[in-house]
């Protein structure tokens, strides 16, 4: 059975509205908030990254279990889903928050606006973590593999949250604890990706400091 690339996970709906935001908030606001845009596209590029590190985590063949197969389309859903959702969110913030200061009047402060945007944002939280979290374990109960992830090395463990299997081919593996995925340390893969995921934060960071 073929695990669901890319295409599949993601919701066209989710994935318009968070084009329409980045592409109208970078526009309307580029020369009253010249930072904007590039927190916006940085914001999207690394969720969107993360989502695809999701659609390329381990898969565990079941023995071509049809249920399996179910639960880890579904978990990974959850988590793609849970990650748009969390964009579209900032990304709403973001623009709603500038307008009001644009147009100035006098609604929420700004501190007001950001604890508004951190309730919101733990909504879709709220609602796909216990799903992630049920479908999670179900998975590792069918494939019998107690309390490590099913498809990994219980000795790559280390610490209980670092994987380092260099025996084990997967870049990406689920978590031990929490929710989502993590990197097996072992692979130099593992290491290109992680600097791809923060470089944008990075640059941003450059780029603010330059501007001050």
């Amino acid at each position: 059975m073929t695990p669901p690339g890319l295409r599949q996970l993601t919701s066209p709906l989710l994935h318009t509205l968070n084009l329409l935001l980045m592409v109208g908030g970078s526009t309307w606001f580029a020369e009253s908030r010249p930072i904007l845009p590039l927190l916006m596209v940085v914001m999207t590029g690394a969720f969107y990254l993360a989502i695809w590190l999701i659609s390329k985590e381990r898969w565990v063949e079941g023995s071509g279990s049809p249920e399996l197969y179910r639960l880890q389309v579904e978990r990974r859903l959850a988590i793609v889903r849970m990650t748009e959702a969390l964009l579209l969110v900032i990304n709403a913030g973001i623009v709603l928050s500038t307008w009001l200061r644009l147009l100035d009047t006098g609604g929420p402060s700004g501190v007001t606006q950001v604890v508004l945007v951190v309730l919101v944002v733990f909504l879709p939280v709220l609602f796909f973590v216990p799903r992630i979290y049920r479908t999670q374990n179900a998975i590792n109960e069918m494939a019998g593999t107690g309390s490590h992830p099913a498809g990994t090395d219980p000795q790559g463990w280390k610490a209980g949250i670092i994987y380092y299997a260099p025996d084990d081919p997967a870049t990406i593996v689920p978590k031990r604890y929490g929710i989502g995925a993590t990197f097996n340390f072992a692979r130099i893969q593992a290491w290109v990706l992680l600097g791809l995921l923060f470089s944008p934060f990075i640059g941003l960071s450059i780029a603010l400091s330059l501007l001050r």
